[in-house]
């Protein structure tokens, strides 16, 4: 709902997925997070990717440890989390 009443746009992409033992992953995901002006052109606020240790509990996936790496340097303004 935030990102509704916020007008922003959080994409992720999963670009590779590799086991690395029982029940864990290791998983590289593209991640956009842009926003739609008053004027409606879209502006991307920040671009790049996730490394990601996912572990798997049960039906239940728990990340362990994630790495966003960013292309670019995000704005001063940006007070929510990427």
């Amino acid at each position: 709902m935030e990102n509704i009443r916020e007008g922003l746009r959080h994409v992720l992409q999963r670009t590779a997925l590799r086991e690395v033992g029982e029940d864990r992953w290791e998983v590289r995901s593209n991640v956009i997070a842009s926003y739609t002006a008053t004027s409606g052109e879209a502006r991307i606020l920040v671009s790049g990717h996730c490394e990601d240790l996912v572990v798997l509990d049960g039906e239940v996936a728990l990340f362990e440890k994630r790495v966003e790496v960013l292309d670019n340097t995000p704005p001063r303004y940006l007070v929510h989390p990427v």
